[in-house]
């Protein structure tokens, strides 16, 4: 599946997703499909409606979305749909009894901090090279978010460089001054 979804095979048209204006979904809602493809996970990109085959998630906090995203990765990985006729189905019942082990805000805090700037750079990455294999784009969002952290990371050694090459001299003298200031102004 894709990680974010902009663009889907059939799509209703604005008047008739505006004759249902409660089933819009806001961005950033994860969506499976639980018939045939069951498991097939993605964050929709826009405010968007689904069919019956799709269940949804809305995250009230956001720390929540890419744990979620895993854990329901994990999930699909290592179950399996129970079979109809012909093709896998997971009923709503079902998807809704889906259980997750949660851990504690502080950890979920974290690893939304350490996850959303991954799947952010995705998101724009889509937008922009939108025909590129999931696969590659998201080599390509790592390597850029691995190169912005090794940038930021030279340029605060070299700040605290300078700092410990010509501050310890500035420092000094500041010190100097400081107390100067402080003895002409009569406190002790």
């Amino acid at each position: 599946g894709n990680l974010h979804v902009y663009k889907t095979a059939r799509t209703l048209s604005t008047k008739g997703a505006d004759t249902q204006k409660t089933k819009y979904l806001p961005k950033g809602s994860l969506c499976c499909s639980c018939i045939g493809t069951v498991g097939v996970l993605g964050f929709i990109g826009d405010i968007a409606q689904t069919n019956q085959q799709i269940n949804s998630i809305i995250f009230s906090k956001s720390y929540n979305k890419e744990y979620m995203y895993y854990a329901l990765q994990q999930h699909f990985m290592y179950s399996s749909a129970k079979t109809g006729n012909t093709i896998l189905n997971m009923s709503k019942e079902e998807f809704a009894n889906i259980m997750i082990l949660y851990p504690e805000t502080s950890i979920l805090q974290k690893y939304h901090n350490q996850c959303e700037p991954i799947f952010s750079q995705i998101d724009e990455n889509i937008k922009k090279y939108h025909k590129m294999p999931m696969d590659d784009l998201i080599d390509l969002s790592v390597n850029e978010m691995l190169s912005r952290t090794i940038m930021t990371s030279i340029t605060t050694i070299l700040a605290l460089l300078g700092l410990f090459v010509f501050g310890s001299v500035m420092m000094y003298k500041f010190k100097h001054k400081f107390i100067d200031l402080l003895k002409d102004s009569g406190v002790d």
